[in-house]
């Protein structure tokens, strides 16, 4: 009950058309945080209840799609738009004490973090080696057994969840330090870790309004993050990591911004040592450098130290079993245009392989067009125009890549609200489609892989890339790149 007069509380004073529409999505998502309950680990698998999340899921997008229109209509009252930030801060409350649904990639990061603080390299480590196994061999049965330094883990119940239990860490060192920072408050704690995520998503916010006040844009345009169901979903309910990767690329355009470049270079090289991927933005931020000054180099020098830093103990466990490993070659789900180039092969004895090298040099040869148009241009860009090119390459990798997991909407939404205009506008769908992934459970892709590749899939990443061709190739647009502000 006090969850609903919050909820009303919120609704009470924002505008007449905002008010029904903010209502309707803190309505949706507390039935979604309601709702957790039946997906606890413990619990057998509902289909009828994965259906209802799904619905609700969906409808939250639509929701905020509308929201967002309305709230671009007019200028916000600082009354209002505080209202509107507490409202992001109260949804994401709601889900702290919730069962995660349909996930289960944090308790990797409890492992993680918890073997750190106990002074053991994560990445010589894998969940399963705190247990006892037998294995095979050519002379034939092997007892081995458990790590004994490993055998404390027992002892904390959500350790058996660990998935993939035979597959080192992927993680890179930036997020070791986060996962091992959560352990040191309580270790396999679900609450602590959504606390940590919830304090580092309002230092995002604080980065991101920052950012639109150099601009300066209307501070409205962090709604776009803040207020997103699908990010607060995928950030607090399931936990996933990625939101520690926004504030440093966000720190990096700060610093860019007013030319700290080797802190820049720090910031983008801890990005990566959060996912990997940041290191396709150099190229364009080195290239808006060159047009701001000549002393981009420390900028290089900072990113090189940083990634040396942050990779090399990953590097040097390298191994068959890293997940670094198995996640390049193998993983693939939840992938469209992937799936196209990956069937256009056929029985092709190479055919993965081929089609993951096909997109990473489709997304690195954007990197270093987007550079090169850097460079032709004047020196005068603004920040958001080396958002704009920071946008489109972390979604095209995005929509390129062979895992497309709704979570890794965090690597381009940030983005979205400092470039937002006419050409970008069909990114925000994704946040009602996207929710579609979870129908992999209704709809087992070994079970029925027709049904979810060509319906689903295309269903989730089809529509988006239609409209985005549209707005982009329209004969009468804009040849300039006006904010809808």
């Amino acid at each position: 009950m006090q969850v609903l007069a919050a909820a009303v509380g919120i609704a009470a004073v924002l505008k007449h058309q905002s008010k029904l529409l903010a209502l309707a999505l803190s309505l949706t998502l507390i039935s979604l945080a309601l709702i957790s309950s039946y997906f606890d680990y413990e619990t057998p698998f509902s289909p009828f209840w994965t259906s209802v999340n799904i619905a609700l899921m969906v409808t939250s997008g639509l929701l905020f799609l509308l929201l967002i229109k309305s709230v671009f209509k007019k200028d916000l009252s600082d009354k209002s738009f505080f209202t509107f930030l507490l409202m992001g801060l109260a949804l994401r409350a709601i889900f702290i004490p919730t069962p995660p649904i349909l996930e289960d990639d944090l308790y990797r990061y409890f492992f993680d973090g918890s073997i750190a603080i106990h002074g053991h390299n994560p990445y010589n480590h894998k969940p399963s080696d705190a247990y006892s196994k037998i294995e095979k061999d050519i002379v034939g049965e092997v007892a081995i057994e458990a790590n004994m330094q490993l055998l404390y883990l027992h002892d904390f119940h959500l350790f058996s969840r660990v998935a993939y239990p035979e597959i080192k860490t992927i993680y890179p060192l930036t997020a070791q330090v986060i996962f091992a920072i959560s352990a040191m408050f309580d270790e396999f704690n679900i609450q602590v870790w959504r606390c940590v995520l919830i304090g580092i998503e309002v230092i995002t916010l604080f980065l991101l309004m920052k950012l639109l006040h150099l601009l300066p844009v209307k501070r409205t345009w962090s709604l776009i993050y803040w207020l997103n169901p699908l990010l607060i979903t995928e950030g607090v309910n399931a936990a996933h990591m990625d939101v520690v990767l926004v504030p440093f690329l966000l720190l990096t355009l700060i610093a860019v911004h007013f030319r700290h470049y080797g802190v820049a270079g720090i910031c983008i090289g801890l990005a990566a040592g959060v996912k990997v991927w940041p290191v396709l933005l150099v190229p364009v931020i080195a290239a808006y450098m060159i047009r701001q000054s000549k002393t981009f180099v420390v900028f290089l020098i900072g990113f090189i130290v940083t990634c040396t830093l942050v990779f090399l103990p990953q590097i040097l466990a390298l191994d068959t079993e890293a997940g670094l490993v198995k996640y390049a070659q193998h993983w693939q789900v939840n992938s469209f245009i992937f799936n196209l180039i990956h069937s256009a092969m056929f029985d092709f004895i190479y055919a993965d392989i081929t089609a993951r090298v096909i997109v990473a040099s489709v997304v690195g040869g954007t990197g270093l067009f987007a550079a090169w148009r850097v460079l032709k241009c004047t020196p005068s860009l603004a920040i958001n125009d080396l958002a704009h090119w920071c946008l489109w390459i972390a979604l095209l990798l995005f929509l390129l890549s062979p895992t497309g997991y709704p979570w890794y909407s965090f690597w381009f939404f940030p983005f979205l609200a400092l470039a937002m205009n006419h050409r970008t506008w069909p990114i925000l769908l994704l946040t009602a489609t996207l929710p579609l992934y979870d129908m992999r459970y209704l709809i087992a892709d070994f079970q029925h892989p027709i049904l979810w590749q060509w319906a689903v899939v295309t269903l989730t990443f089809l529509p988006v890339i239609v409209c985005l061709l549209i707005q982009n190739f329209q004969k009468n647009a804009p040849k300039t790149q006006p904010s809808l502000n």
